[in-house]
């Protein structure tokens, strides 16, 4: 189904001026950089939050804040 999807996609593509075709490919170019670019930050920032996760200090704060915070637990409001 793809493969008959990129056919056509070709075949309508190729009816375009040349100069046409040279501007879809380079948006289509464009387009795919920055996916990749945006998926790579991504992995980036997860590396980074694991680790801070990892990081003794940080889980140490995070324990401090949580116990300063215990108290408000039994108000009676629900996590959302």
């Amino acid at each position: 189904m793809i493969t008959s999807l990129i056919t056509n996609i070709e075949k309508e593509i190729s009816h375009l001026p040349n100069e046409q075709q040279l501007t879809l490919l380079r948006q289509i170019e464009a387009r795919v950089r920055r996916r990749l670019e945006e998926k790579q930050d991504d992995s980036e920032i997860d590396a980074l939050l694991a680790e801070m996760a990892a990081d003794p200090n940080i889980q140490r704060e995070n324990r401090e804040i949580n116990s300063e915070f215990s108290v408000t637990e039994s108000d009676g409001l629900k996590d959302e």
